[in-house]
Formats: C-alpha cells, sequence, structure tokens
C-alpha cells in the first residue's frame, strides 16, 4: 500500500533528534502541536504574523536539512507530537 504524502519520511522524523532548541522556539512548536495557525500564534506571542511565519521556516529549516525529508507544517507537527518528551519538552501553556 503506498504511503500518503504527509507519510513520507515519517521513519526519519522519528528517528532525527534536535538538541539545544531555544524556549521561543520550543514555544512554537508547542502552539503548532496543538494545531494554531500562524495568526493564532502571532496574536498568542503578540507579534506581527509575518514574524511568526519566518521564525517557523527558519525553525522548519534547522530541523529538516540534515533530513531527506522536505519542511511542511504537517510534518513539523509531527516532529513536535514525536519529540515531545525527548527533544522538546514542550511549555504546557500552548495546551
Amino acid at each position: 500500500m503506498p504511503l500518503e504524502p504527509w507519510q513520507a519520511g515519517l521513519d526519519e522524523i522519528r528517528g532525527h533528534h534536535v538538541h539545544n532548541l531555544a524556549e521561543p522556539e520550543k514555544r512554537l512548536l508547542a502552539y503548532v502541536r496543538a494545531g494554531l495557525s500562524d495568526a493564532e500564534i502571532a496574536e498568542e506571542v503578540v507579534e506581527a504574523e509575518s514574524s511568526v511565519r519566518r521564525q517557523l521556516a527558519n525553525l522548519e529549516h534547522r530541523i529538516f536539512d540534515f533530513m531527506d525529508v522536505p519542511p511542511t507544517r504537517v510534518r513539523l507537527t509531527l516532529f513536535a507530537v514525536e519529540h515531545e518528551r525527548c527533544c522538546l519538552k514542550l511549555a504546557a501553556a500552548a495546551e
């Protein structure tokens, strides 16, 4: 059975760890994991939506540049879910 597009690279996402994320990056990932849009995240962190988009794009590249997986919002969400306890220790504020 062929994989769905969002499933491509899931094993690689599970096996790839990114340590030393700054607290603001962890907070952004917590909001992404909670399903907030860029506009909703911007409202929560009191920043412009364009700043949030840029920060998320930078975070996607920091996480996915070492994998053979193109960064997407779904993959970023999967990363946040898969690595919540091992790498991120996400703030509970966004839950």
